[in-house]
């Protein structure tokens, strides 16, 4: 027999039987708790409800006949074997027994997990590695120890003699040892090779001048034939000899000193393309070779990445001055020297080379001051000293 709640519409079943002779029955409804009175009626439809939709009738306690009681009593028990169950709670699972199977696939995930947390903390190491070695070139600053010999270089180098040189060398060698993978202090490193290459050359290059005018004044006496030649030539041989000996240890440095800059140059490079000093030091190798375009290249880069750098306008002004010298070459070198005294005054090797190119265009007096500049400044300058003795003194 069905049942409808007047209420909430719910549909309840029943076992046929219950209520007879069609006599009507208080029941009350499972899911609302709503009371009321049930006839029961013949079923017009073969309807069998899913179980979601069963619910309990409970029938109102109340003065019956002892039949009813009985026939309610039967109906009680019916609809409490037919009221659904409350679900459970999901936080309450069942409990049951692991079995071997079970247990293997618990142990096995865990396994996995095991060694996925330990490929991720692996590969976040080897990233983390990555990252410093080519990294850290480009974006840390160097070790305290390493940037204070880099800056004792630097004022060895404004020296400009041939023991402060050899001593901004040392410094920046160590630079480079105490920061490995730097590009800087290898850099200033190849700078410091190349400027005492380019002094041991400067003065190669004036001995080799000197033996030259000995050479020529043999020339003319041989031609001349005057009487004693024989012996004024021999003499003259002789002192050719000495410069040509005293001129070896002078090439020999000098030939030294470029190969290990540019090597140290190129090192520089590959760690920082960007690096000035790796790039000016690059720029001065192509002026001591006579390499003047591919030089500028280079001088054009630094420039741009570093425009107060005064040792940039000061390899402009070796660039400016490489090869045979004319009056427009030495111009544009002064300009830069001028420059490079501007951001340095402290730079020597400007002011040398200034009076250099002064002794090159006869203009002896502005010569001999540049090289008493430099020399009160730094009594131990031997190029200075050399250029001056050399020159007839003055009236």
């Amino acid at each position: 027999m069905l049942i409808r709640c007047r209420k909430c519409q719910a549909l309840f079943s029943l076992q046929d039987g219950i209520a007879q002779g069609g006599a009507a029955f208080r029941v009350e409804c499972g899911r609302c708790l709503e009371i009321f009175d049930a006839v029961p009626a013949p079923r017009k439809i073969d309807f069998k409800p899913p179980a979601q939709a069963l619910r309990t009738a409970r029938p109102v306690p109340k003065a019956e006949p002892s039949a009813a009681l009985e026939r309610k009593a039967a109906g009680d028990e019916l609809m409490r074997a037919l009221k659904p169950r409350r679900p459970l709670d999901p936080r309450h699972k069942p409990v049951h027994e692991e079995g071997e199977f079970e247990a293997h696939l618990r142990k096995s995930a865990a396994l996995r997990r095991r060694l996925l947390i330990g490929a991720a903390a692996a590969l976040g190491l080897a990233l983390l590695a990555f990252a410093f070695v080519n990294l850290r070139p480009r974006f840390s600053g160097l070790p305290a120890a390493a940037q204070a010999r880099l800056e004792r270089a630097r004022q060895k180098l404004l020296q400009d003699d041939a023991v402060s040189l050899e001593q901004a060398t040392v410094l920046a060698t160590e630079a480079a040892r105490l920061a490995p993978g730097e590009a800087a202090p290898e850099g200033e490193r190849a700078f410091a090779l190349l400027l005492s290459a380019a002094s041991q050359k400067d003065l190669a290059d004036r001995l080799e001048a000197a033996g030259r005018d000995v050479n020529d004044k043999v020339a003319r006496l041989q031609m001349a034939k005057p009487e004693g030649y024989q012996a004024q030539v021999g003499k003259l041989a002789d002192e050719v000899a000495q410069i040509a000996a005293e001129r070896e240890p002078h090439v020999r440095e000098a030939t030294k000193g470029i190969q290990q800059g540019v090597a140290a140059a190129k090192a520089a490079l590959d760690e920082d393309p960007e690096d000035v000093a790796a790039l000016r030091s690059m720029a001065l190798f192509c002026a001591l070779t006579d390499a003047v375009e591919r030089g500028a290249r280079f001088i054009a880069e630094a420039g741009k990445k570093d425009t107060h750098d005064p040792l940039v306008a000061y390899v402009t002004a070796q660039l400016a001055s490489s090869g045979t010298p004319t009056k427009e070459k030495q111009d544009r070198a002064l300009r830069a020297l001028v420059l490079a005294r501007e951001g340095e005054p402290r730079l020597l090797r400007a002011v040398y080379d200034a009076a250099e190119i002064s002794l090159q265009r006869g203009e002896l007096g502005a010569a001999r001051e540049g090289f008493g500049r430099v020399l009160e400044r730094n009594p131990s300058h031997e190029r200075a000293k050399r250029l001056l003795a050399l020159m007839p003194a003055a009236r």
